[in-house]
């Protein structure tokens, strides 16, 4: 019975009026923002061999699908003072997290090179930037193989002296 006193004629309608758009507008200030499903860059892994370069990386996304994945990795070597970077093309996946692994044949330098990696989303756009990672000369298992070669051979040199 109220409402319907204060909307009779013109002026009750624009009173209702401007108390709906009063109304909405102090719930948009109240409301947070919805962040889209931007990828997130988990690990990058080396997998380095001696001098050839290759990492993987382990990326979350959820619900991909075949319009909605993740469809580009960028990829940048740092190496001295120079700065590479590279575009990887990828195809649609089917879980999530998901691993990609990257070589240098891709025209990255990554052994001895610092590296940092974000992801495209086909729907959501890039994810920010990984952490840097160091992808050391030779791998950890090789140095640790190469060490053990060396000392090896010393303490049997130091046997045949004795």
């Amino acid at each position: 019975m109220m409402l319907s006193s204060c909307i009779s004629g013109k002026k009750g309608l624009f009173r209702l009026l401007a108390l709906i758009c009063l109304v909405s507008a102090s719930f948009s200030y109240s409301i947070e923002k919805a962040y889209a499903d931007v990828p997130t860059v988990l690990q990058i892994e080396n997998l380095s061999q001696g001098t050839f370069g290759r990492i993987r990386i382990q990326i979350r996304h959820a619900n991909p699908s075949g319009g909605h994945y993740v469809d580009q990795l960028e990829v940048i070597g740092r190496k001295g003072g120079e700065s590479m970077t590279k575009i990887v093309t990828l195809q649609p996946q089917s879980s999530n997290p998901f691993t990609v692994e990257v070589s240098e044949e891709v025209g990255v330098t990554i052994v001895d090179a610092y590296v940092k990696v974000r992801a495209h989303c086909s729907l959501h756009g890039w994810s920010n930037w990984s952490d840097e990672v160091q992808v050391p000369e030779f791998h950890e298992l090789a140095s640790t193989v190469i060490v053990a070669m060396v000392a090896s051979a010393l303490v049997l040199r130091r046997k045949r002296r004795a």
